[in-house]
């Protein structure tokens, strides 16, 4: 029995960790309308990604600790928005020094989910590091296999050509220019983490047939006609109650890139084996 792997129906275990600058934007009123923006795209997204928050500076200066405000954890919109909503904008942007802390916390857990760094700031880096150095922590987390995406919140001068040059060494550039996400207003934030919540939520997908199949063990998924190993890591798994199908790894970055456009899982009955 064959069964054709379609979107959406995710139940995704991909963790996300939000890096929100604490002075981005500069103004309360700014501050206000892109939190606004964050809970509610936090909310609507937390079915499908695992969200966690770290916010910097930890202190008026250039404090960054590791650890995070709220921990990685699945349905956790509600202690997210409650910690945004006891923050205050202030503070400098210590984005080098917060984006070793995101790599040591998300290397940290131990669980095969694939990892992603959701970079939120208002512009150049000033303490920490300098703009090269900021950018050489991305390549270091996307060599690490934790690929990052930078959202630029209001920027201006020469925030673009370094969130730029981030943007293309996380490994998630948009395919436009600026290679970052340019965001503006609420609606622009929230237009963008819904974009790129799909994205990261599209490695998974649910399957027409019943559950769970008749024999795990005894199942086939091909991407674009080449059989996917099974993996925790670099191939494919099944999703919550074998009724999705996760790639992970590189077969998950193929699918990301538009490098596969073809999925398709084979599941056999109990009698026949598949080849």
């Amino acid at each position: 029995m064959t069964g054709q792997v379609i979107p959406p129906g995710f139940d995704v275990g991909m963790f996300v960790v939000c890096l929100l600058l604490n002075n981005c934007p500069a103004t309360m009123s700014k501050w206000e309308a892109m939190t606004g923006a964050l809970k509610t795209s936090v909310t609507t997204g937390a079915t499908a990604v695992n969200y966690g928050l770290k916010l910097f500076p930890e202190d008026n200066n250039c404090g960054v600790g590791d650890g995070v405000a709220v921990p990685i954890a699945a349905d956790n919109a509600q202690a997210i928005n409650d910690k945004l909503a006891s923050t205050m904008p202030g503070g400098t942007t210590p984005t080098t020094t917060a984006l070793g802390s995101a790599g040591r916390y998300l290397s940290s857990l131990g669980r095969p989910n694939p990892r992603f760094v959701l970079l939120a700031t208002d512009g150049e880096p000033t303490c920490g590091g300098d703009a090269a150095a900021a950018t050489t922590a991305v390549t270091n987390l996307a060599a690490a296999g934790i690929p990052v995406y930078v959202i630029g919140i209001a920027t201006e001068g020469m925030a673009d050509t370094t969130l730029s040059a981030m943007a293309m060494a996380g490994g998630r550039p948009r395919n436009a220019t600026p290679p970052y996400y340019p965001v503006q207003t609420a609606a622009d934030l929230s237009a963008t983490l819904s974009a790129i919540g799909g994205r990261i939520a599209s490695c998974s997908f649910a399957v027409r047939r019943p559950a769970p199949p008749a024999d795990p063990n005894n199942v086939a998924v091909k991407a674009n006609g080449t059989r996917v190993p099974k993996s925790d890591t670099d191939g494919w798994r099944y999703g919550s109650d074998m009724s999705s199908i996760e790639l992970t790894g590189t077969w998950c970055d193929q699918i990301q890139a538009g490098a596969i456009t073809e999925l398709e899982a084979s599941f056999a009955c109990t009698e026949a084996i598949i080849p």
